[in-house]
């Protein structure tokens, strides 16, 4: 291995003048200023010697405290603020900086240094917290994207002195924003960049020859090789194999017993999994208390956020803006200090209904009292004029119909609009007007809406479609089209052909052969006025939501190049094409 090291040096130096890591932020330490709070530097020790590099707000008053838990690979002063109000609210906060990152030893990887696996980082930091002398030994955590994400991997590991969660936009690495039903999105490598972690380590001769390996076993572009390891191994699973399984929260619900406050947005990228760990937690959570003690909020957020992307068209009142902190400060004063909140009277679910600007509650999601009623996709228009086909979208099904047809040229996707915004907020947020893809793809739209429609649920997908491609992409979105022609973003999901039948194993499309897809588009809470139609559009890009499906057969982590496809959705009586929709 040294003579082939010897060999490629010379390429390799040069190749990382490619990429330049950043110095972490120099840290704070001391006071607060006129805040009550004093802050201090700690090294938190894991069970293999490795340190990571914490910073500890405390109360200026006597303790031992209960204790506030945040682990981030984001600098240690994002989102300090409410590391000083916990602290200022009676609590020791601890913020802890990932293996690798901002001064913790170690290498970094975002998806298994906080699990179960071989280095259970969570569970280690939360016991370590509980044996210093400032902690009484009741410890909570909480944290926003990865610093939620975390909780979820280390729910499972049942630490003995945790005693609740408040988990807000998280989701499984996989199925929360890097792949969606085989489909690699731009999450994972915008993420990586935005953080400085894309090149992988290359600081001994013993990273070189891990490099060597990996790239000799991943047989991945030479260059695509110098990637982060993490990036190079998502790529290359694209299916939901055992690389994923073992690191899925969703694998280990059953051995998770704490309460955890599940928050996320309608615009954001973690609906589905809000609900998915809300329900089934709730349903195979290890204890009855742990299954009882499971909240969800869902307001019209974006990722991250408490405050409603508004824009000139689509407004939302004073109910949309709550007061996350506080809400915080409720569930932990309950859990942590055993004061009667009123936290726990509270219905379990809580979902804002936009275009109406009040809150739905339940006990359940989905919400008692729904219906899924069938909408059809029907022919339009023979002179379209705001989209391929102006189609339309009928309770009656089809009889004989023509199926509407478009090309897919991958290095001319469709571009994303509105939505979750991707990771770094690479495009405008929220509800934007759908209207200028719309004019390049296909849509189904309703007839004017003579009375309020309340359609609160997950929508579901059921379409005959066919391609002259081995493999195809189908993004789907729902929008609310205002009287004025405004055509607002409620929902945008994909599927890929090859996965059509399972996340697990590929199955290739014939030239032309028609298939059923179906598929969810998430959940929605949306109050569709009279006046307002629905529209359903279909397209088999967004770009760069998703990574263009290339048209090939071959493995996507070493495709070359991309072919047009040729896709049809069909609307007939043998291939009756319809969404559902949930309505209350």
């Amino acid at each position: 291995m040294g003579k082939r090291f010897s060999t490629l040096g010379g390429i390799i130096v040069v190749a990382l003048g490619l990429f330049a890591l950043i110095e972490p932020d120099t840290l704070m330490s001391g006071s607060l200023g006129s805040l009550d709070v004093n802050q201090q530097e700690v090294r938190v020790e894991m069970r293999d010697g490795i340190h990571l590099a914490a910073d500890l707000y405390l109360p200026a008053a006597e303790g031992p405290f209960p204790t506030l838990v945040r682990k981030s690979p984001y600098t240690r002063e994002r989102r300090s603020e409410a590391a000083e109000l916990f602290a200022t609210n009676g609590y020791a906060v601890l913020v802890v900086s990932q293996r690798g990152r901002f001064g913790s030893e170690g290498v970094f990887h975002q998806s298994r240094n906080e699990g179960w696996l071989e280095h259970p980082d969570g569970y280690d930091t939360i016991e370590w917290a509980a044996r210093q002398s400032w902690s009484n030994g009741e410890i909570g955590t909480y944290g926003i994207s990865s610093d939620a994400q975390w909780q979820l991997s280390t729910a499972p590991t049942r630490p003995p002195h945790l005693r609740a969660m408040f988990a807000s936009y998280a989701a499984h690495h996989r199925i929360g924003g890097r792949m969606e039903r085989g489909v690699h999105t731009s999450a994972g490598p915008t993420w990586h960049h935005n953080n400085d972690a894309m090149p992988r380590p290359l600081r001994t001769p013993e990273d070189y020859n891990s490099w060597l390996s990996d790239w000799e076993r991943t047989r991945l572009p030479f260059i695509a090789s110098f990637l982060h390891p993490e990036i190079v191994e998502q790529f290359v699973h694209n299916a939901y194999d055992d690389y994923w399984k073992e690191i899925d929260p969703a694998t280990r619900y059953s051995d998770m017993d704490v309460p955890i406050y599940h928050e996320s947005g309608w615009y954001d990228r973690y609906v589905r999994w809000s609900f998915q760990n809300f329900n089934r937690i709730s349903r195979e959570g290890r204890s009855q208390k742990t299954r009882q003690s499971q909240k969800v909020i869902m307001g019209p957020w974006v990722h991250g956020g408490d405050i409603p992307p508004e824009t000139e068209t689509v407004r939302f009142g004073p109910a949309a803006k709550i007061d996350r902190l506080d809400l915080q400060l409720r569930w932990f004063d309950f859990w942590l200090k055993g004061i009667e909140t009123g936290i726990m009277d509270e219905p379990a679910v809580r979902v804002y209904l936009m275009g109406a600007d009040r809150w739905l509650e339940g006990d359940t999601w989905p919400l008692p009292g729904t219906e899924y009623i069938p909408y059809y996709l029907r022919a339009g228009t023979e002179d379209p004029t705001g989209s391929l086909n102006d189609g339309r979208l009928l309770k009656q099904p089809p009889d004989s119909e023509t199926p509407d047809e478009y090309l897919h040229d991958p290095y001319n996707p469709i571009p994303t609009i509105g939505g979750h915004g991707g990771f770094g907020r690479m495009w405008t947020m929220g509800p934007q007007d759908h209207r200028p893809a719309e004019s390049r793809i296909l849509t189904f739209t309703t007839d004017v809406l003579e009375e309020d429609l309340e359609v609160v649920g997950e929508i579901k997908t059921r379409f005959f479609a066919s391609s002259s491609a081995p493999d195809t992409d189908f993004v789907l979105t729902l929008t609310d089209v205002y009287p004025n022609g405004y055509s607002a973003l409620l929902r945008q999901n994909v599927i890929r052909g090859r996965y059509r039948l399972s996340q697990e194993e590929e199955s290739l499309l014939e030239p032309d052969q028609v298939y059923e897809f179906s598929f969810s588009l998430d959940a929605i809470a949306n109050l569709f006025k009279a006046g307002h139609r629905i529209r359903i559009s279909i397209a088999s890009s967004s770009f760069p939501s998703y990574l263009p499906n290339p048209g090939t057969a071959g493995p996507m982590h070493l495709v070359t190049h991309a072919v047009t496809a040729r896709n049809r959705i069909y609307h007939d009586s043998r291939y009756p094409s319809s969404i559902e929709l949930p309505i209350r």
